[in-house]
């Protein structure tokens, strides 16, 4: 858990018998500010190097029952930190369980949409999430079901990777994996085969019947 937080309060507290310990963001409200970063009402993590560049990262992440926050993102290539958190630019994935939504965004904020939609695969406890940004080409699956492959231009170089909330509130994260471009391009490419798979078993075939 080699995070650092940059607003918000992340501890490692046990979770439950299935993901033991767990990286915890525990701020409940906006705190006293001692920048602006800490109005924005978001929480973010920060790892690795400010010089990475294609990359893939993925981490399962809950919601709190009791006091638990909207929602959840991974990030990669976020270029700041620290008080300039509010502004941080680079690939966020938000995640919304309790709507089914997700947004793509070029910003913290979520002022930059790149794309957004509904997920069908959420589920009420942990959910993975799994980004992959490789050139101008993005890439997002949900539980194993990949919910955007698509071009995007202008976003940032590179940056640190980082993990969230999107407002003040409880949500634990586990299993947080970094990974190069080219082996998250090999995860995607077997989830994409499989959810192509499942769409296929999901369809009703009707034979038509001669009298």
């Amino acid at each position: 858990y080699n995070l650092a937080q940059q607003t918000g309060s992340y501890e490692v507290v046990a979770g439950d018998s299935q993901h033991g310990k767990v990286a915890r963001q525990v701020v409940l409200e906006t705190p006293v500010a001692w920048c602006q970063a800490d109005l924005a009402n978001k929480s973010i993590s920060i790892i690795g190097d400010p010089s990475w560049t294609d990359i893939y990262v993925e981490v399962d992440a809950m919601l709190g029952a009791v006091n638990g926050t909207d929602g959840v993102f991974v990030a990669a290539k976020v270029q700041k930190g620290g008080c300039a958190a509010y502004s941080a630019q680079g690939v966020f994935l938000y995640l919304f369980p309790k709507t089914q939504k997700y947004i793509v965004s070029k910003d913290l904020a979520r002022t930059q949409v790149i794309t957004q939609g509904t997920v069908e695969a959420l589920v009420t406890g942990w959910n993975n999430l799994a980004l992959l940004i490789k050139g101008s080409k993005l890439q997002g699956s949900v539980n194993g079901k990949v919910i955007f492959d698509m071009a995007a231009s202008n976003t940032t170089k590179k940056g640190f990777v980082a993990i969230g909330t999107d407002s003040y509130g409880i949500a634990d994260f586990d299993n947080f994996k970094i990974k190069s471009a080219a082996d998250g391009a090999r995860i995607m490419q077997e989830r994409a085969k499989k959810s192509k798979k499942d769409r296929v078993n999901d369809t009703l075939y009707f034979n038509s019947e001669r009298h």
